[in-house]
């Protein structure tokens, strides 16, 4: 018989008929349940309100909420319990968060690419294997050595057997939700933490279904039928799964088109099918959370099935969620804590296992120079705890393996250990300090006659054909040529884990990501041996996203990188497409911390193919304007690039004030930059330069509305804050994006009436050991030598008044 305690109550309805009738709703069960949902919503929702401005997670304040509903607060007999929360009504709430975390554990290996597994080097498998043994066996041998004086609850039923092999792993899907929460998914050493720890899961399903076998078959049962039948069952569920269940669901998959949402029939079918799947593995005694894994981790993520589930994680993640961590709060009581030598062995058991995760991961990051600090962060990253754990400290105190004391110290040790985590990783690692390079990174410091590296960012298949157009206008040559990295930013939508990785096709039908490569790899054959391009894919939250960006272009060295503005006209109707405003977010970020110089190409609907359609060798009309200061000789050297293209005509407009220092060091460089500039284009009659005295913004407006709608593409430097005064004067009082700088945000404005593309462009400002700002001529490391021409009369030289 069970030694369970056993707890008697009236059998009670589902619903009441309401206090007019004399009925009181807190004794039927659907009206407990209700005010119950309510109550923790608002409580953790409050916690979280003033928590989170300490840097504290969602889960820390959900589970305070329960502590503070609970009998810690409230007392177990006090009439608020035994009314709101009975212990009738403790398995409606149980069974209602325990399906949300089936879903949960579901959509995360739906979203969870199995590829990371053949990805993983040799250092993410000893960090996760150093990771787990040497915590457990830290806390073996401690225990072994103080077993005559540990208390005898905690030796009771294997409780430090269980508490310290749950606490020495790492749960791959409290870890993606952790950092997804704290914008480190797709950081270096969240990457690297995901790859470690589900490595560590893997194996830790596997030798569970073992272990249940074994136990079965040897252990005090001493049934070797069963443990038989056990891993027999186990491997039925599996080839069911993926014999059956995966290619029913690859069929419903294809027969909708990428991007769109399952109907509600399918996506119906698919969650029975996960729930079979928790049955089946509940009734084989692996617990109704392997199952709706191992069936999600069969399904390929990132489709139209991830983006279909999403829909759900609000109401599940946001209201049940909570109802399920708060759970553990009613269940916990800190009046029953009266042991001191419990709460002290319970509390070492906690710091063990802490100090052994982190030193376990220290040792081979270190072993693989790793920085002294990014090993101590990762070990602390590789501490975080979750929803796992609670789950497994539920069942132990429904086995009767742990007390009450227990489990309210194991919840207590838990939030005290997020608490700490959580703040500890978010206030010491910065991955955007990573992206400084301790070389000059722009156009204008490339030599003439080396290879440029471009960075072409695309959010769609609409940005392909002006970036093309752009790589065109730049001319690459034998002598000068280009190396593309085409990078597709995809949101982090059906995946677990952020992803930056070589596009590679997978599957027969083609995806957006595929159309986007091949275009630019139709672009390289057409310039072969002027042009080499390789895609990549960048899939990650748009939080973050521009770390993906600057990280691949510090790794490959770029000098360049281009991003599309967040917003374009259709060039079918010239309507003004709705505002991405997480693109704007992505761009700021990029703008912010990129390790080269970064271009915003603003498509105004002209360029569909047609900004700068070179391939038709109609002569295209560029416009360069300039104001002077490091952005504006970077625009100059994208602009002296371009000159070099016969189907290009360039003209340089240079707007001088009369008021000018020209004793400004900064102003000198513009001269050199200038005069290099006109040397080296003297002759070419496609070039023209002139100059125009201005005394404010409004007449450098007249200037470039004068210029009308002749032009495919108007380049000027963004200009933050640099070098305000006379030039831009009256400017910034109708900004519109920032981003863009006063000019350019004045040109990319669709009240500003040319329907022209723009270029903003923003030289390098992260460099290590200063920012430094020094010119650098255009002769030596971008023109081509000077060419005499034969016919005197340039007409290069254009003075205005």
């Amino acid at each position: 018989m069970s030694n369970k305690p056993i707890t008697c109550y009236s059998a009670s309805s589902i619903d009441s008929d309401g206090i007019f009738l004399g009925e009181n709703p807190l004794d039927f069960a659907f009206p407990v349940l209700m005010i119950q949902v309510t109550l923790v919503f608002t409580t953790s929702r409050l916690c979280h309100f003033f928590l989170r401005h300490l840097g504290q997670p969602r889960v820390v304040s959900q589970l305070l909420g329960g502590f503070l509903l609970g009998p810690s607060v409230f007392g177990p007999t006090s009439k608020f319990t035994t009314k709101v929360f009975p212990a009738w009504s403790r398995t409606e709430m149980d069974t209602l968060g325990y399906m949300a975390l089936i879903y949960f554990l579901f959509i995360t290996g739906v979203r969870t690419d199995l590829r990371m597994l053949k990805k993983s080097g040799r250092k993410a498998i000893a960090i996760g294997l150093s990771g787990t043994i040497l915590p457990f066996a830290l806390v073996m041998l401690v225990s072994f050595l103080l077993r005559r004086s540990l208390p005898e609850e905690l030796v009771h039923g294997g409780f430090l057997l269980f508490v310290s092999s749950k606490l020495s792993l790492t749960s791959f899907a409290v870890l993606s939700s952790a950092l997804e929460e704290l914008n480190l998914l797709n950081s270096e050493l969240g990457r690297l933490a995901m790859s470690s720890t589900l490595i560590c899961d893997f194996s830790n399903w596997v030798i569970s279904g073992l272990a249940l076998s074994a136990s079965l078959a040897f252990g005090q049962a001493h049934q070797p039928m069963k443990g038989l039948w056990a891993f027999l069952s186990l491997a039925t569920l599996l080839a069911f799964i993926g014999l059956v269940a995966r290619p029913a669901t690859l069929w419903i998959l294809k027969r909708t088109p990428e991007g769109e949402p399952l109907g509600q029939n399918e996506v119906l079918a698919i969650c029975a099918m996960a729930f079979g799947a928790a049955f089946a593995s509940e009734v084989i005694g692996l617990g109704a959370t392997l199952g709706p894994f191992m069936f999600g981790l069969a399904l390929p993520g990132g489709t139209s099935l991830g983006v279909s589930l999403e829909r759900f994680d609000c109401l599940v993640g946001g209201l049940f969620f909570p109802l399920y961590f708060a759970t553990a709060g009613f269940r916990s009581d800190v009046l029953k804590i009266t042991d001191p030598t419990t709460t002290a062995y319970v509390e070492l058991l906690f710091v063990l296992c802490f100090i052994g995760k982190v030193v376990g991961t220290m040792i081979p990051s270190l072993y693989c120079k790793m920085p002294l600090r990014d090993a101590f962060l990762l070990g602390i990253m590789m501490n975080t705890k979750g929803i796992i754990e609670i789950t497994a400290f539920n069942q132990w105190l429904n086995d009767g393996v742990a007390s009450i004391q227990c489990y309210t110290l194991l919840v207590i040790s838990l939030i005290i250990m997020i608490m700490i985590c959580s703040p500890l990783v978010t206030s010491m690692y910065k991955p955007s300090q990573r992206y400084v390079a301790y070389k000059r990174r722009t156009v204008q410091h490339t030599k003439r006659n080396m290879e440029m590296r471009l960075l072409m960012c695309v959010h769609d298949e609409a940005s392909v054909p002006p970036h093309l157009d752009l790589l065109d206008a730049l001319h690459p040559t034998h002598e000068s040529p280009l190396c593309v990295y085409s990078l597709h930013l995809s949101p982090l939508i059906g995946h677990a884990a952020a992803i930056l990785a070589e596009h590679k096709r997978n599957g027969k039908l083609e995806t957006h990501s595929d159309h986007i490569a091949n275009a630019f790899r139709r672009h390289a054959r057409r310039n072969e041996g002027r042009v080499t391009v390789q895609p990549y894919d960048a899939i990650a939250p748009h939080a973050t996203m521009h770390d993906d960006v600057c990280s691949l272009a510090l790794s490959k060295r770029c000098a360049l990188v281009v991003v599309p503005f967040h917003r374009h006209v259709d060039a079918a109707d010239g309507e003004v497409a709705a505002a991405a405003n997480a693109v704007r977010g992505v761009n700021q970020g990029i703008l912010s911390y990129a390790p080269c110089s970064v271009a915003v190409l603003v498509d105004q609907g002209l360029s569909r193919g047609n900004a700068f359609p070179l391939a038709n060798h109609s002569s295209q009309r560029v416009a360069a304007l300039f104001l002077g200061g490091p952005d504006d000789r970077e625009c100059l050297a994208i602009a002296a690039r371009m000159a070099r293209n016969p189907n290009v005509s360039l003209v340089v407009v240079r707007f001088v004030s009369p008021d000018e220092d020209m004793e400004d060091a900064d102003t000198r460089h513009d001269e050199e930059a200038l005069d290099e500039f006109r040397l080296a284009n003297d002759g070419n009659k496609r070039v023209a330069y002139r100059e125009e005295g201005v005394k404010d913004g409004t007449e450098v407006v007249e200037v470039i509305r004068a210029l009308g709608e002749d032009f495919s593409l108007f380049m000027v430097g963004r200009r933050e804050m640099f070098r305000e005064g006379m030039l831009t004067d009256g400017l910034s009082i109708w900004t519109e994006c920032p981003e863009l700088g006063l000019l350019g945000d004045m040109l990319a404005s669709t009240d500003f009436g040319c329907k022209v593309s723009v270029l903003v462009v923003q030289q390098q400002t992260r460099i290590g050991g200063g920012t430094g700002s020094g010119y650098q001529g255009f002769a030596s490391v971008l023109m081509p030598e000077r060419v005499v021409p034969e016919d005197s009369e340039s007409g290069f030289f254009l003075r205005g008044n």
